[in-house]
């Protein structure tokens, strides 16, 4: 198949890879970082034609794609979207067989976090935004109820909530999640005092038990691609440390250190 293929999603260049599919890939969005093989791809510029017979974008469409034969829009709230949006990426690709293996092995994966399941699941609040707060909706609150938690803010399918400091010292959560978009690790380190002068801070049980956890979300959580299986490894991790092991933690995620 000599299909050519222009992608301007992250999340579906990594669906495209992950199909097998890498060499159909002429042209990239700046932000299409991973995985490395896409990383000398040259990086789409609508004012410089270059063939292709499929776009594949995850923000709205404009007029800059008019040129494209085809176009395909992907959008996810929930992870039942982020599988359509694998089936869908694999029949543009004319290989659907191969888009219903690829979900069967990662829900399978999925499967063997959520077996290690609790009666009683930490309460967890997963904040993806800092200026301002925002509690994280679409997919996130899915994924802590598969790792065994209680998703104690943030509504399933729907966008992230913004909150009040007070909102989040009301909900007391055993376990803090801190992912924003746009952070590294260590960007996010640097921002970490700020958080830590809100008032209740120091009477979080999440503070108190040590179970702050600051997590890479540009790469992961963030991202509604195949990755969204490792990032459900690293919520097994830091919800159930005696369980699970996969070598995520000090690579993709860390615990706040007072």
């Amino acid at each position: 198949m000599n299909l050519r293929i222009v992608s301007l999603s992250p999340a579906a260049t990594e669906m495209i890879v992950a199909l097998g599919y890498a060499d159909a890939l002429v042209a990239r969005a700046a932000a299409c970082d991973f995985p490395e093989v896409i990383q000398s791809l040259p990086i789409y510029d609508p004012s410089h034609v270059i063939a292709h017979d499929l776009l594949i974008t995850d923000g709205p469409c404009s007029d800059d794609h008019s040129h494209s034969p085809k176009v395909l829009q992907l959008n996810a709230e929930d992870m039942g979207d982020v599988w359509n949006n694998v089936r869908e990426v694999a029949r543009f690709l004319g290989d659907e067989d191969r888009g219903h293996h690829l979900v069967f092995k990662l829900q399978q994966k999925q499967a063997h976090v959520a077996a290690g399941a609790l009666d009683h699941p930490p309460g967890v609040v997963f904040l993806d935004g800092l200026s301002p707060l925002q509690a994280a909706g679409r997919w996130m609150p899915e994924l802590i109820e598969m790792a065994s938690g209680d998703n104690l803010i943030g509504l399933m399918g729907e966008a992230s909530q913004v909150i009040e400091a007070e909102t989040l010292m009301a909900a007391q959560p055993e376990i803090l999640i801190i992912s924003p978009q746009g952070y590294t690790l260590e960007a996010l380190r640097e921002a970490m005092p700020t958080l830590q002068k809100l008032a209740g801070w120091n009477e979080l049980p999440a503070v108190k038990k040590g179970q702050v956890y600051l997590a890479d979300s540009t790469s992961f959580f963030g991202r509604p691609g195949p990755r969204l299986v490792e990032s459900l490894e690293m919520l097994g991790e830091m919800l159930h440390p005696a369980t699970f092991d996969f070598g995520h933690e000090g690579k993709n995620w860390e615990r706040l250190t007072p």
